[in-house]
């Protein structure tokens, strides 16, 4: 999955670069957070209901590159959380994780200009967080980090607000899909090893919002 984010970067990167080679660029430094609603799964099995609720959220530090209808960006995933909640009547230990990591992110977007120092662009794009480290609450590490990795889907609208011809803010708010990691593969494919349990999977869902000072070159 690494290996084609990566590739999907590099190569969306080169075709910017070579389509729009006369449009002025940019680079910045921002943070965002991200607040997830939660996804997971339910399993029923006889008259027993249980499963659960899977949130990713956290926090990232974050550059960008900019070729007007292009953002590329790296960054740092600080204490984010990897959130499970029981679903249903079966309570247990919940093996939730904070967790760490490198972030990928491709975001095309089509800015309209208001005026001489104000711009609006809608956005679509993707994010893949790459999960270095994850530890409960008792500092328990995960030996397994890489398997809480993810992809998102987002959609959303940002501005550009120029201070003068050199600086500007950027702040974005997006709307995101998730798709499960391997961890929570696993777990659904292992409720549905039991043939007399019907398992329905929830797609993790939240918001991003961005703020960034860029720099025009």
């Amino acid at each position: 999955m690494l290996k084609k984010v990566l590739l999907v970067l590099i190569f969306a990167a080169l075709a910017a670069n070579g389509a729009f080679s006369q449009i002025k660029m940019s680079a910045g430094v921002g943070i965002s957070t991200t607040g997830a609603f939660g996804g997971g799964y339910e399993t029923t099995n006889s008259s027993i209901s249980e499963g659960y609720k899977i949130a990713c959220s956290g926090g990232t530090a974050f550059g960008y590159f900019d070729i007007k209808y292009v953002e590329v960006s790296i960054g740092y995933y600080f204490y984010g959380t990897f959130d499970m909640e029981e679903r249903g009547e079966l309570k247990f230990v919940t093996p939730s994780y904070i967790v760490d990591g490198i972030t990928l992110g491709l975001l095309g977007k089509f800015p309209l200009q208001i005026g001489s120092k104000f711009a609006v662009f809608p956005a679509v794009g993707i994010d893949y967080y790459l999960i270095l480290s994850a530890r409960d609450s008792y500092y328990n590490y995960y030996s397994n980090a890489s398997d809480l990795s993810h992809l998102w889907i987002k959609v959303g609208a940002g501005f550009d607000f120029l201070f003068n011809n050199l600086i500007f803010l950027r702040a974005t708010a997006l709307y995101g899909i998730r798709f499960n990691s391997k961890f929570e593969d696993d777990l659904i494919a292992y409720e549905r090893s039991d043939p007399d349990a019907s398992v329905n999977p929830k797609l993790d869902y939240g918001i991003q919002i961005k703020l960034a000072i860029g720099f025009n070159f």
